[in-house]
């Protein structure tokens, strides 16, 4: 069983993890920037690997050819 059975549900799913790894990076690591007071290293240092996964795997889905 399929979950992508076209190239459009393809560009839906990987578009979806590139919006998921903006909004992480922007609330782990810009929001901690922003409120000083509650700078926590480990939540910045977090943020940017689960970016990081997710623009990897976002990154593999859209180089995947649809068969």
């Amino acid at each position: 069983m399929r979950i992508i059975s076209n190239e459009k549900q393809k560009d839906n799913l990987a578009k979806l993890l590139y919006d998921f790894c903006k909004i992480i990076f922007a609330v782990a690591v810009v929001g901690s920037f922003a409120q000083p007071e509650k700078f926590n290293v480990y939540v910045i240092f977090i943020g940017i690997l689960t970016s990081f996964a997710f623009f990897i795997f976002a990154n593999y889905i859209d180089k995947k050819q649809i068969k």
